[in-house]
């Protein structure tokens, strides 16, 4: 499984981690949502873990009671790597 992850963010190595603003986009980066932020590669890793991103669009303070957030937080430690 991770394997499989690992071959389609093979596709995605030119994509930055950092994201890069000027001065002048800052008011418009602001208003973005925090799904928006998500690199390519990180939604894919929920989609393919299917774990649901609906517990982003409420207050992090919130997440700990959200049932989608719960099982992420579950499932995400329990994983094991293919080629370990």
């Amino acid at each position: 499984m991770v394997e499989n992850l690992m071959k389609s963010g093979e596709r995605e190595k030119n994509v930055s981690n950092r994201i890069l603003i000027s001065p002048q986009q800052v008011p418009d980066f602001v208003k973005q949502e925090f799904r928006e932020l998500f690199s390519p590669t990180a939604k894919n890793f929920f989609r393919i873990f299917n774990i649901s991103t609906n517990f982003l669009t409420e207050d992090i303070d919130c997440w700990e009671t959200h049932e989608k957030y719960k099982f992420g937080r579950q499932a995400v430690p329990n994983l094991n790597s293919d080629t370990a």
